[in-house]
């Protein structure tokens, strides 16, 4: 048993690791292209406060999964030189991450909302709005079969909690058991979350879909009224 735990503590910790090393990369390369919209002077002040926003985000982030080394009693890795970041494309308004981490979680379930519905899907309903949704935060149609959205906000989703809101899907009674589920992340999902929920669901002959970090980015850009409604910018 003690075996089993270190094992999975050894596992969390080699995932928080390589989350943390990615985000401190990011924060440098965020860092450097501020540095840059302000040097030339004619940047949407909009823009400017969006990619302060983003840096504070990646900065809690960051502070998070530093205390949650700490709490597993793993020595911090060595942070790596991010003087000198790579280089970035030229920036234009629409180049940057949208800041999901700036919304409310209601207002980020409000924005998946849209975004299913803009996807094609039929009769949205937002049950997180009302609590108790049972691991479902939307429901909706297509082509005549339910499916389930389940939304977070949050700075990391490794499988324990997504397996978490499986287990409340596949306890729903039959007639209420959607045909797939979707999870709507802000932040990025770890290859080996997803192969766990899939195959969990597969069990249950539920169909499983990722829309996270940069996926979910692309998706809602392509919805210019969803990025004017929730970002004020155009």
């Amino acid at each position: 048993m003690r075996q089993a735990r270190d094992e999975f503590m050894g596992k969390e910790a080699s995932e928080i690791i390589r989350e943390l090393k990615a985000k401190r990369r990011e924060l440098a390369i965020a860092e450097a292209v501020l540095d840059k919209l302000r040097k030339t002077g004619d940047t949407a002040a909009y823009e400017i406060d969006q990619r302060q926003q983003y840096i504070r985000g990646l900065e809690a982030c960051i502070h998070q999964l530093e205390k949650e080394l700490k709490a597993l009693g793993i020595q911090e890795p060595e942070v790596e030189d991010t003087s000198v970041p790579p280089p970035v494309p030229v920036i234009t308004g629409t180049t940057h991450p949208l800041p999901f981490d700036s919304l409310s979680p209601r207002d980020f379930e409000r924005l998946c909302l849209w975004l299913a519905k803009r996807e094609g899907f039929k009769r949205a309903e937002h049950l997180g709005a009302a609590g108790s949704e049972q691991g479902r935060d939307i429901i909706a149609w297509r082509k005549g079969e339910l499916w389930a959205f389940q939304c977070k906000r949050v700075q990391r989703f490794g499988p324990r909690d997504a397996l978490a809101e499986v287990e409340k899907v596949l306890a729903l009674p039959e007639a209420e058991r959607p045909v797939g589920l979707i999870f709507l992340v802000s932040c990025d999902v770890s290859a080996n979350t997803r192969q766990q929920v899939r195959e969990r669901c597969a069990e249950g002959n539920i169909e499983c879909s990722f829309w996270v970090g940069t996926e979910l980015d692309e998706r809602v850009k392509r919805h210019s009224d969803i990025v004017k409604e929730f970002f004020q910018v155009g």
